[in-house]
């Protein structure tokens, strides 16, 4: 830890003041009594003394730092900086007591446990420790290096941080400590499952333990209570708050309903008197409107009928004009279809006549004829078939250029040449000039026979071809395909011609357009149609309001009788409406919030009922307000909530501390063989060379025999005794213990020293020595050095904090 800064508004007989401090060596300079040593003493009492004091155990505290010794109030702040940040620590003594820390991140925890907690897990040792250590004074540095000699809670501290075993209890050695802490595991663990974190057997607050209840189950049990009282006292703090606001709510309601009640029953009477006079004089306004509004109407409507009878005259007129314009328009139509009618007669003559042409220019073949040039084709392919059914090759050859004639199948006889290769069927014959004729046939084929039948088969398919001007079958097949084709056509077109037609005749047709050749265009049908529905509809509402009228005017006559007598029932609605207006100004007016007399009957009827039955509910009410209050518990619901975040940082506390006792366990069992050992051969080493510098060699040191009591020696070997030194040798030795302690502790650096006045009694040379090593020392090491000497300030030089007339400044 490094401290920045300590502030005091009164402590002793030092007031307002602040120090602010830095890293490595700050020298406090100031003659005697000018609080030097109190602010050590200060600085020490705000880290480990607690606020709330004890009249006996510090009856020395108030005796030397209380102003006269009286037990009125001191405060000291500090600022200490930590691995994890800077907090700063408050504390008041006597009056008006108390503690707070506020935490790096600025929040504030202000509560003796948390404060301790806070504490507690940044200081390693206990407060014997610090103080014989590290804020021992001068004066007392024999009493000092006496109890860190021979105090058990020191050397067993120092020795448990050296073997890397933390200690949190003053008073303990080690030789105590394995008992101790199975003592104390026994009596947090008792009936308490470790592993669970939960009471053994699962027996909560509902089946306690009654005997055998170690510390962290009596402390499970006190929160598992507390929780209970605490849904005990919300429910019946809020119960009692319920009914309070139901019964506030209640008279409140019922003291506005009844100040509505009383406003408005002094004039019931009157509003009721208002409401009938005010139904009169509606009913008479209504009446005299009525006369009035007849007044007017009565000679209109004689008028109107008038009007209407001669509005109906002129629609009848129109009408027998719009029939005659449609029947015209009916002609007109009728005109137009039979028009298209003989267009379309007349189209379809059109397409049968080229028709009818082309098939009389076409020459009929009978099918007979037809029948027998299919036959005749047929044999013909047969002779040719039957002559070249098989096909022979052969090639000509001659030695000779000679005149060859050949005869092939039933083909004309021709010329042929040597050397050509021709084909042939079932005959063939060759002629050679007059040298030779070769003849070949197939066997049993009569070619004479054959070729007489092929030509006249011939000459019958010609004559035929002729006859009908065709060149084969298949064209006088094509020929009576299209002739029936053509005909169908015709039959066709006739057939749609004498549908429309129907059973007249064309001629019938054009006689009857002809008849209705004047018939001229005129409106469209639509404008005449619409026309005729308008006038239907006006003549309709005409006639309606004609009778309307009529009984409108025999009405007004059984009513008032005549135009004279309406006048005379006017003037009386007239003077029957100024009496009672003049009653209605006498009476007290409807409040403006309502718009009718029945509303406001209504509302002093409800208002009645409504306030018999609040005075209802708020007795009701306050038996209930009364009996939740009695039910109240002995503390509020916030009382027990702060009492509970005690009783949880208890038991989080218990938890930890076994937690922490059982890894002590663990950590004291693995190293209790290494603890037999010598654990300060490091501190024995480090304390030698310091002890050389100082001494200049003159004392020596061996190992620590017991504890923390070096064997020391002279150049000579001779063994000393420190309690028989000088002052100045057991200075040198006490200061040289107390440098290696811190090194041995802190090794990484960053610990605290505080030398109040420690050179004083220390003669020239080791008084240099030990200025070069506090220097040396405070590179590693803050240290807060005290003197009245102004030689030792220059020579030690640091962060320089002068202190005069009562106040201090810093000085560099």
């Amino acid at each position: 830890m490094i401290l920045r800064s300590f502030q005091t508004n009164s402590f002793a007989g030092i007031q307002n003041r602040c120090y602010r401090f830095q890293d490595g060596l700050n020298v406090l300079y100031g003659e005697n009594e000018s609080g030097k040593s109190t602010v050590v003493e200060a600085i020490f009492s705000v880290l480990f003394r607690p606020a709330k004091l004890h009249k006996t155990k510090d009856k020395d505290f108030i005796a030397n730092y209380f102003p006269q010794g009286a037990l009125t109030a001191i405060d000291a702040a500090l600022e200490v900086e930590f691995p994890d940040g800077a907090y700063t620590i408050r504390k008041a003594w006597g009056n008006g007591f108390g503690q707070s820390i506020q935490k790096p991140d600025g929040t504030m925890v202000q509560t003796e446990t948390g404060v301790q907690k806070i504490l507690r897990e940044r200081f390693y040792f206990g407060a014997a420790t610090y103080k014989y250590l590290i804020f021992s004074s001068q004066k007392d540095m024999f009493d000092a290096l006496y109890h860190i000699i021979r105090e058990d809670s020191i050397q067993g501290e120092v020795k448990s941080f050296l073997t890397q075993t933390v200690m949190e209890m003053d008073g303990i050695s080690i030789e105590k400590l394995g008992s101790l802490i199975d003592t104390a595991i026994s009596e947090l663990s008792k009936n308490w499952d470790i592993s669970s974190k939960r009471p053994n057997n699962n027996r909560g607050i509902s089946n306690p333990y009654v005997v055998g209840v170690g510390t962290i189950l009596r402390s499970y049990y006190d929160l598992e209570q507390l929780k209970l009282d605490l849904k005990m006292a919300k429910e019946r703090e809020l119960n009692f708050e319920l009914a309070g606001t139901e019964l506030n709510k209640l008279s409140d309601h019922l003291s506005k309903l009844s100040t509505d009640y009383q406003k408005y029953a002094g004039m019931e009477e009157d509003i009721r008197k208002r409401s009938i006079a005010e139904v009169n004089v509606a009913k008479n306004q209504e009446k005299a409107k009525r006369a009035e509004v007849v007044m007017v109407e009565w000679p209109v409507k004689k008028s109107n009928l008038n009007h209407l009878e001669e509005k109906i005259k002129s629609y009848v007129a129109e009408g027998l004009i719009l029939e005659k314009e449609q029947e015209n328009h009916k002609r007109f139509e009728k005109k137009k279809a039979i028009e298209e009618l003989l267009k379309r007669i007349h189209s379809l003559d059109e397409k049968i006549q080229p028709l009818a042409k082309q098939l009389s220019d076409m020459r009929i073949i009978p099918q007979e004829e037809m029948g027998r040039l299919n036959q005749l084709e047929r044999e013909q392919l047969f002779l040719e078939a039957k002559v070249s059914v098989t096909k022979l090759e052969a090639a000509l050859a001659m030695k000779e250029e000679r005149r060859a004639i050949i005869h092939q199948g039933l083909e004309a006889p021709h010329e042929m040449r040597s050397g050509e290769v021709f084909e042939t069927g079932g005959y063939l014959k060759l002629e050679i000039d007059d040298l030779l004729t070769f003849e070949v046939k197939a066997s049993g084929l009569d070619i004479g026979l054959i070729r007489e039948k092929e030509q006249l088969n011939r000459r019958a398919q010609e004559e035929i071809k002729e006859k009908y001007q065709i060149e084969s079958a298949a064209q006088g097949s094509e020929r009576i395909r299209l002739r029936t084709q053509i005909v169908a056509e015709i039959k066709g077109l006739e057939g749609q011609r004498d549908t429309l037609l129907g059973n007249r005749k064309k001629e019938e047709l054009m006689s009857e357009f002809e008849e209705y050749a004047e018939v001229l265009p005129g409106r469209d049908i639509r404008q005449i149609q619409d026309r005729i529905q308008k006038l239907s509809e006006d003549k309709n509402r005409a006639q309606i309001e004609l009778e309307v009228n009529h009984r409108e005017l025999k009405a007004l006559e059984g009513e008032y009788i005549s135009q004279e007598e309406l006048m005379v029932t006017h003037r009386k609605l007239i003077e029957e409406r100024v009496n009672l207006e003049h009653q209605l100004s006498q009476l007290k007016r409807l409040p403006d919030e309502y718009a009718s007399a029945d509303q406001f009957f209504q509302r002093i009827t409800q208002l009645k009922t409504e306030r018999d039955r609040l005075l209802t509910e708020e007795f009701n009410a306050k038996q209930r307000y009364l009996e939740a209050e009695r039910q109240l518990p002995e503390e509020s619901y916030e009382e027990l909530l702060r009492r509970k975040e005690d009783l949880e940082q208890a038991y989080r506390r218990n938890l930890e501390t076994l937690d922490a006792l059982e890894r002590i366990r663990d950590v004291f069992n693995q190293t209790q063989a290494q603890m037999m050992d010598n654990p300060t051969e490091g501190l024995s080493q480090r304390m030698a060379k310091y002890l050389e510098v100082l001494t200049r060699e003159s004392i020596r040191m061996g190992d620590f025999r017991k504890g923390l009591i070096p064997r020391l020696s002279n150049r000579g070997a001779k063994s000393l005794n420190y309690f028989q030194l000088s002052q100045g040798s057991r200075d040198s030795v006490a200061l040289a213990l107390r440098l290696a302690l811190i090194d041995e502790l802190f090794p990484e650096g960053g610990g605290l020293l505080v030398l109040d006045d420690t050179l004083s009694d220390m003669d020239v040379l080791r008084k240099s020595g030990a200025i070069q090593l506090i220097r040396a020392f405070s590179n590693r090491h803050q240290v807060l050095f005290t003197t009245c000497d102004p030689q030792v300030a220059q020579q030690l030089g640091g962060h320089r904090i002068e202190m005069e007339g009562g106040m201090g400044y810093d000085r560099q």
